[in-house]
């Protein structure tokens, strides 16, 4: 029986180090399984992150404001990813579209203007945080064609991502 918790164990820990880096404010320095960036090395009208799903993400990362108002650009190589925010209004949510180690994947991720300038990841976890504000797919969200984003909000991204920890 050890073997199989120390793997839930493990799977825990992962989610949490993840799902710390998806919106919701918290200190100013994110950690994530990889990476530690402070905010003093990010644009603070700028929302950088890494887009993965076990690999980087190939593709590019879509950003939509509050007022509809769209941003695309390039994953780099290594999966990460920045989008200048001046002009746009939080809360926003991300998508990446792309594939990861062959895979087509599209994925999504929230954050509030309080998140500017940290880092926020767009992973399989994002993605169900996201759902689980949207009370449906995370795409179905992003696709809305009047989006209401009002939803989301620094408290319901933590409650979002405490209830995905749970589940874990």
């Amino acid at each position: 029986m050890k073997p199989k918790i120390n793997t839930l164990a493990s799977l825990i820990a992962t989610a949490l180090a993840l799902t710390a880096c998806g919106g919701g404010g918290g200190s100013s320095e994110s950690t994530t399984a990889n990476n530690t960036q402070s905010s003093a090395s990010v644009s603070a009208s700028a929302i950088s992150g890494t887009a993965a799903a076990g690999a980087p993400i190939a593709g590019t990362v879509t950003l939509l404001d509050s007022r509809g108002t769209r941003k695309t650009t390039t994953i780099k190589t290594d999966g990460s990813f920045t989008i200048d925010t001046a002009g746009l209004q939080g809360p926003f949510l991300l998508r990446a579209t792309g594939s990861a180690a062959g895979t087509p994947v599209t994925l999504h991720a929230a954050a509030t203007s309080d998140d500017l300038g940290r880092t926020i990841n767009i992973t399989p976890l994002t993605d169900l945080i996201v759902a689980n504000i949207a009370g449906g797919p995370a795409a179905s969200l992003f696709d809305a064609a009047l989006t209401d984003l009002s939803a989301i909000t620094t408290g319901a991204l933590d409650r979002s991502r405490d209830t995905l920890t749970v589940r874990l």
